[in-house]
């Protein structure tokens, strides 16, 4: 299928060498990565941060397997490889199949939790939870299920869901029976850092894919306490994770 443009958010100075491309999760929209994209903006950086299809404000499709969520963002106009994209979930393992397929695309991966492989019942738990967040949203329960969110992390949330297209979630689950990004993520020759979730609180990659994955050019921080949206649980933390790797030179 055709890739779709993307509708973006751009934040801090348009002309700076240095550019990040940030990319949602599941029933979220560009404005949900406000914290990271202020804080980089505020440190330099040239920021984009994109609805993907069927969020937000992006175009509706017939199609929403990940080869069509990774050439979407493939399409993106830029004067170069951005220097660091920033991925949560489906937005990691979009960034991960986008890195793959043109090596030339980023120097650079940050992934958020990112849902490398699901199995059959890891899908259909995520696609319960993500209607589920899409339905609550429609009540304006979203405050009640994300207590320690900041109240713009709630608001924005909020407005995410309500503009997710609840086809679009349930075909993006029903699509991907063979949800995998295995290969693609341990060929990239690129440096990769991987933000993950506790285990004990909702993580997609796993201590079993910490140990496989973890190897020179990838590096895997845990942080405790933190469920699946790291930069919405612990976005102190998150955010000084990030800043402190993007000041170290590459491998």
């Amino acid at each position: 299928m055709p890739a779709v443009e993307l509708p973006a958010l751009t934040y801090g100075d348009a002309t700076s060498p240095r550019t990040a491309l940030l990319l949602h999760g599941l029933g979220s929209s560009a404005a949900t990565n406000f914290a990271i994209a202020e804080a980089l903006a505020s440190s330099g950086w040239s920021v984009t941060s994109v609805d993907l299809r069927g969020h937000g404000d992006a175009p509706r499709a017939d199609s929403y397997r990940l080869s069509d969520y990774r050439d979407d963002v493939l399409s993106l106009p830029s004067a170069g490889p951005w220097d660091v994209v920033i991925g949560h979930s489906l937005g990691g393992v979009t960034a991960i199949l986008a890195a793959a397929s043109d090596p030339h695309w980023a120097r650079r991966l940050i992934l958020l939790d990112p849902a490398v492989r699901l199995s059959a019942k890891a899908i259909a738990s995520v696609r319960a939870a993500v209607l589920g967040d899409i339905d609550a949203g429609a009540r304006g329960e979203i405050v009640a299920a994300n207590r320690p969110w900041s109240p713009r992390d709630i608001d924005e949330k909020q407005s995410a869901v309500l503009r997710a297209d609840r086809a679009a979630v349930a075909a993006t689950m029903d699509q991907n029976a063979d949800w995998n990004a295995v290969v693609e993520l341990s060929e990239l020759t690129i440096p990769v850092l991987v933000i993950a979730a506790d285990p004990e609180n909702g993580a997609l990659f796993t201590a079993k894919h910490t140990r496989k994955y973890q190897r020179p050019g990838v590096e895997v921080v845990v942080i405790p306490g933190a469920g699946h949206s790291v930069h919405r649980d612990k976005p102190a933390e998150t955010l000084a994770i990030i800043r402190e790797w993007l000041a170290a030179p590459p491998l």
